[in-house]
């Protein structure tokens, strides 16, 4: 018989310590490979399970709390199945009360990180907390379940090693929650093996390093329990037996749950992201929002991806469903906790999200504007993304079409302003009975020899003399109804109406008109600027109808005192009949001008293969001007460009004094409300001639 008389080195006091032996523990290297193996096997079944919530983005609180409890059960099942592996020469039972709440603390950790994973925003700080908790979960457990032994002795821990190995749970519950979210949208499930041997042995390591800290202690006056041999202990094989039926009842269960929640994601899940889609939102969205409006509001986002056609037809349709996949885990991995992400229709993605009071809404939807400002990589290619949102708040008595209505009436709004803008729903200006009495008392006016139409007119000066080099010509409208209308309202209406064109020609020829006065009254214009539609390059005969304007004002093309501006957007769905159209033009000998150059995804692309004349920087570009390194080293770049590819640059948005001073020096055109906002006619006329004097 072996056994030691205690040790002073870790005398932790008292008299009964003085009179007890350690006892000699015993080990089966067989049970201890079978509790690693489970131990591995149930954070297998657990990553199956994670990356079974991923897939679902929308993700089913159901499963949330059934994967929880399969990672708290194979805890504890290993935790026990180790302890069989435990032996000592005294019997030992197991309070079978303590043996069974022991589980608790097993099972919250596991909600818990669960819960950070898929409600609590991706922070370290929220990471490295919830590690701890866990960490002390696990801790839990296991003293908790060594604390259900009895014998005829009792147990003395060494501090040290406890701490040690709370500190052990707290790093494995670290790295399990690393390799839970890097796990979450692996296509192999072979993959998960390696993680899933990490997290096993991690646990089983607190475990086994838990057991190492501990002694048990046989008082003197007992020494009559030992035993010649190990006792194994039939309760222990009782609780295996019961954390073994439990556990498999619990994967049966989870299976059938996962068969149930995969033939409802099949009607009301969107199959190439993972989300909700749009059958989802009439069947369960009243139910799952109601907690939203608990707050008071909820702000609803239509989020649409611009140029979403272009990127299919450039990329390729695979790459664009790789877009899609991305932006939809964006959307997910950065919500905010309750907040709900579905995919819309298309390249349209919607987000639901409570307001607090006080919340800034148009702040908030900023927000999300400028979140989505960032580069996504499809087909091995980075680009950026730019996006036009539709916005709107409800209250709870609002039903669900009345709110998409006004959401598709806000972003559409958005769209035809030029897209890459968010718009809050504003029921005076983005109901559909605003724009049919735009279109009504649009074509009335037009029918009326374009009553309420007027020009104005923007100056482009010549740098370094800040001289007029030119002007372009804009377009305004006033109703007696509706009043003064902007043009980025009424233009898409007059797109889509077909009376564009009609309007067109009316500017050209005014345009023209005023050409000829000036040059009878020695005005030094070179040219003025008109801007093409969309609309133009999807009409047959539209040029043939800007060369009969020519001859009715008794002009000839070839003048030079006209040139037309088009925008990347206006030709992109079909570049390549608006390149003949635009040939045809400069062989007249009309000017070309590429307007909002870098607004679009692929600038250069059009400066190759388009005829232009002049190259409009878009004001995006001159922002940063000079104030930012990065945009300095652009302006330098496109302007070398553009004067080896021998085309006039022309710089819009200068509109403070020191983007004056840092350009003044250069040889170029520039436009911007710093020298002039667009005029009427005759206070250009009126500036012409003051800055004449003046030279």
């Amino acid at each position: 018989m072996k056994y030691n008389k205690y040790n002073s080195s870790k005398t932790l006091g008292g008299n009964e310590l003085e009179n007890s032996i350690i006892l000699e523990q015993f080990y089966d290297i067989k049970l201890i490979i079978l509790s690693i193996l489970v131990a591995i096997f149930g954070s297998y079944i657990t990553l199956f399970m994670n990356r079974r919530i991923a897939l679902m983005k929308g993700y089913s609180r159901v499963m949330i709390a059934f994967t929880s409890l399969v990672m708290g059960m194979t805890v504890w099942a290993m935790h026990f199945i180790g302890m069989s592996s435990f032996s000592l020469k005294v019997i030992i039972t197991y309070n079978w009360l303590l043996t069974i709440l022991s589980i608790v603390p097993a099972l919250f950790a596991s909600f818990v990180a669960f819960t950070t994973l898929y409600v609590i925003v991706s922070r370290w700080w929220a990471t490295l907390f919830s590690s701890i908790v866990i960490g002390l979960g696990i801790s839990g457990m296991h003293y908790a379940g060594m604390a259900a032994i009895t014998s005829e002795g009792f147990m003395v821990y060494d501090t040290g090693l406890v701490i040690l190995s709370i500190l052990f749970a707290i790093g494995v519950a670290f790295l399990g929650l690393y390799l839970l979210r890097q796990m979450k949208n692996v296509h192999k499930t072979v993959a998960l093996m390696q993680p899933a041997i990490i997290i096993g042995v991690g646990v089983s390591g607190m475990h086994y390093l838990g057991m190492l800290a501990m002694e048990f202690h046989l008082p003197e006056e007992n020494l009559v329990a030992l035993q010649s041999a190990p006792v194994v202990s039939f309760d222990i094989l009782g609780i295996i037996l019961a954390a073994i039926v439990c556990t498999s009842l619990f994967l049966i269960f989870g299976y059938i749950q996962s068969r149930h929640v995969a033939i409802r994601k099949v009607a009301y899940q969107d199959v190439l992201t993972g989300l909700p889609n749009r059958h989802w939102v009439h069947q369960f969205m009243g139910k799952e929002t109601e907690h939203l409006h608990r707050h008071g509001g909820v702000l609803y986002l239509l989020i649409d991806i611009d140029q979403f056609q272009w990127i299919n037809e450039t990329f390729g349709y695979r790459q664009g469903d790789e877009l899609l996949r991305e932006f939809a885990d964006y959307l997910s991995e950065n919500k905010k906790s309750g907040d709900i992400v579905i995919r819309y229709a298309g390249n349209q993605f919607l987000c639901m999200t409570p307001i607090e009071e006080g919340m800034e809404v148009n702040e908030e939807v900023l927000r999300y504007h400028d979140t989505l400002k960032r580069p996504f990589s499809i087909g091995g290619t980075s680009i950026h993304v730019f996006t036009t949102i539709g916005a709107t708040i409800s209250g709870d008595k609002e039903d669900i079409p009345f709110i998409f209505g006004n959401l598709e009436q806000a972003l559409q709004y958005g769209k035809n302003q030029g897209k890459n803008r968010y718009v809050v729903y504003d029921s005076s200006l983005h109901s559909n009975r605003r724009e049919r009495e735009i279109e009504e008392y649009i074509k009335q006016d037009v029918a009326d020899g374009m009553k309420g139409f007027s020009l104005v007119i923007q100056p482009k000066f010549q740098l370094p003399e800040v001289s007029i080099a030119g002007a372009e010509v804009l377009v305004r409208w006033y109703n007696e109804e509706l009043g003064h209308v902007p043009p980025g309202e009424f233009i898409p209406v007059t797109e889509r109406n077909g009376t564009i064109q009609h309007i067109t020609m009316w500017v050209l020829k005014e345009a023209l008109c005023y050409m000829k006065q000036w040059k009878l009254r020695g005005f030094d214009i070179s040219s003025l600027s008109i801007n093409l539609s969309t609309v133009h390059f999807q009409i047959e005969d539209a040029n043939d109808m800007l060369f009969q304007a020519f001859e009715d004002m008794n002009v000839d093309p070839a003048s030079g005192w006209l040139e037309v501006e088009v925008t990347e957007t206006a030709v992109m769905n079909n570049l390549e009949r608006a390149t003949v159209l635009l040939e045809e033009l400069r062989q007249k000998g009309i000017r070309i001008a590429l307007d909002d150059f870098g607004s679009g995804l692929s600038s250069f692309m059009y400066l190759k293969k388009m005829p232009i004349h002049t190259l409009k920087l878009d004001k995006s570009l001159m922002d940063g001007v000079p104030y930012n390194e990065k945009d300095n080293i652009l302006l330098e770049v496109l302007l070398d460009m553009a004067e080896r590819l021998n085309l006039e640059m022309v710089t819009e948005g200068i509109e403070d004094t020191v983007q004056h001073k840092h350009l003044i020096s250069r040889k170029l055109i520039v436009q911007g409300y710093y020298y002039a906002r667009p005029l009427p006619v005759k206070d250009f006329e009126n500036m012409h001639l003051l800055k004449k004097k003046d030279a």
